[in-house]
């Protein structure tokens, strides 16, 4: 089965470069056997970054749930626990972007499973 350019821009007739999904909502596209077969990444990859982004909005406002639990149990203002968490959310940014890179990260113990 042929699979879908890499490439998601193309040029108009006018010189500009644009981007075929701009204003549409994204999500993969799965075949029988589970298999996501719209973007070509392994499950256990796209669910471990699934993951981590949840972490990242739980983190982060507007919605950040685990930042107002924690903040309302402590009784201490939520900027204050924010301020405190930069180092952490920085390193869960870089450790996503890393994942992003080495998808081989987040599938080597799974495979290890698997044999």
């Amino acid at each position: 089965m042929p699979s879908a350019p890499a490439s998601s821009t193309y040029a108009a007739t006018d010189g500009a470069a644009y981007d075929r999904f701009r204003h549409r909502v994204m999500f993969p596209i799965h075949d029988r056997r589970g298999r996501v077969i719209a973007f070509d990444i392994d499950l256990i990859h796209f669910g471990v970054l699934m993951v981590i982004a949840v972490v990242i909005g739980q983190l982060t406002p507007p919605m950040a749930i685990a930042l107002i639990i924690t903040s309302r149990i402590a009784e201490v203002d939520m900027i204050k626990i924010m301020h405190a968490n930069w180092p952490f959310f920085i390193s869960i940014i870089i450790f996503m972007f890393i994942l992003m890179a080495v998808p081989e990260l987040a599938t080597w113990l799974p495979s290890q499973m698997r044999d």
